[in-house]
Formats: C-alpha cells, structure tokens, sequence
C-alpha cells in the first residue's frame, strides 16, 4: 500500500484574510456613511430646497440666455423687435420661491412666443436668406402651441419646458449666427453668449 500525502491548502488562510478585510471595509464605509448623512428631516429640507433654488437660478438664467439670443438672431435678420419681448417679464429675485417658479414659467412662454413671432416674419420675408426662411417655415409648423402657455410650476414640469424651449431656440440661434458677417476687427461677434 502507499501512503498518500494530504496538503494543507495554503490559501485557507489568504482568504479568512481576505474576508476579514473585506468585513472591515465594509463596516468603515457604513460609519462612515453615517458619520457622512443627514441626521434630521429638516436638515434634509433644508438641502433640498437649497438644490431647487440653484437649479430654479440655473433654468431662469437659461431661460434668459434664449431670449437673448432671440434678440441676436432678429438682429442679424433686421427683423422688428417684439411687441412684448420676452425681457420686459424676467423672473425678478423675489424671496417667494412660489413666485420665482410662476414668473419663470411665465417668461419661458413669453420666450416660446417671441419665438413663433420670429419665425412668422422670417418665414414670409423675401429678405431673409432662401435656407433660413425655409427652416424658418419649417420650425413654424413643428412649434408645439402648449410652448406658449406658461407651464405648472414645479421643478420637473419647468425643466422640461426649459429643455423643449431650447431644442427649438437653440438650432435657429445656430443656423441664423452662421450667416452673421465677421466682425470688423475689435468687435465682438454678434452671437457672442457668456
């Protein structure tokens, strides 16, 4: 009979290693996540709100930057400025956030309207540029009506009408900027946004 020989595993002991490592980070992450998180309701209050007011900030400056460009693109197609521009009704630093959200989403339509203006002219003018006449025409016939209407006033229903606004704006900005004559030299560019 031969003996047979029985091996330890050498790796029994590298992975209760591993293991018992594995439990200490874990364990560390989790005080630390505690250590890390809000203790109280209102404290979480309190960092939400924080958040809707900087992104309330960032879509009413959004929402500002269209109806500037606006005013660039009518500048560029000698088109007549607006009846009621958008500008006259920017949302205002009202400490009522309530407020500030009714006021944007009264600009937003005011913006979606002084665009379907825009587009009505420089769909019928003979001045405009034949390429952007058509898209002009075009973007006429696609722009949703509801646009011009304010949106409700919580966070979400602003945001997408932001978003909807701008995917309208933004290529007509886009195509009008690009038969904008360079500027002489020291001039800033007419299409210029900061």
């Amino acid at each position: 009979m031969v003996p047979v020989r029985v091996r330890r595993c050498r790796g029994r002991g590298v992975f209760a290693a591993l293991a018992a490592a594995s439990l200490l980070v874990v364990s560390g992450c989790a005080q630390f996540a505690d250590f890390i998180s809000i203790d109280t309701d209102e404290e979480g209050a309190a960092a939400v709100s924080e958040a809707e007011k900087a992104q309330l900030w960032e879509m009413t400056l959004m929402a500002g930057r269209y109806g500037v460009m606006l005013g660039q693109a009518r500048e560029i197609l000698k088109l007549p400025e607006p009846k009621v521009p958008a500008g006259d009704t920017f949302p205002g630093d009202s400490p009522d956030e309530a407020k500030r959200r009714e006021a944007l989403a009264i600009y937003q339509a005011s913006v979606a309207s002084e665009f379907a203006a825009d587009l009505d002219l420089a769909c019928k003018r003979r001045r405009v540029p034949r390429k952007l006449r058509d898209m002009a025409c075009e973007q006429q016939a696609k722009l949703p009506a509801e646009l011009r209407t304010p949106a409700a006033s919580d966070m979400l229903a602003l945001a997408l009408r932001n978003d909807h606004v701008g995917q309208f704006v933004m290529p007509w900005w886009n195509a009008v900027c690009a038969t904008a004559p360079e500027p002489r030299r020291g001039d800033v560019r007419i299409c210029a946004i900061e």
